[in-house]
């Protein structure tokens, strides 16, 4: 099974996609054109989601993205309805637990 993409906050003060599996390392900053430490987990972000079905896609920071998303799915299945919401993404509230656990470990 693949990993969900979630959103890791890095010390340049960006925010970078990668697998819900990372606790520690560094990633490449699509802004800065370097690689970045991690520095924590983005919890909060935007999702579209259907009130007639399971559909849910998490479009991480953009609000704009959601829109797409629902449009989409509604396209497919014009009877739903679909909302744009702010919400804490449970995969990255799990990893950023044990980022937390691993931040307080002691060096070997």
């Amino acid at each position: 099974m693949n990993s969900r993409l979630i959103l890791y906050s890095l010390k340049c003060g960006h925010a970078a996609p990668a697998p819900a599996t990372l606790v520690s390392g560094s990633l490449e900053c699509a802004w800065c054109h370097k690689v970045s430490t991690i520095s924590g987990v983005i919890t909060w972000e935007w999702c579209a989601k259907c009130v007639d079905c399971s559909y849910i896609r998490w479009a991480g920071l953009s609000k704009y993205n959601t829109g797409i998303m629902a449009n989409g799915h509604v396209r497919r299945y014009p009877s739903h309805t679909v909302m744009s919401e702010y919400r804490e993404n449970p995969d990255a509230v799990a990893t950023a637990d044990k980022f937390e656990a691993w931040q307080g470990r002691k060096p070997a």
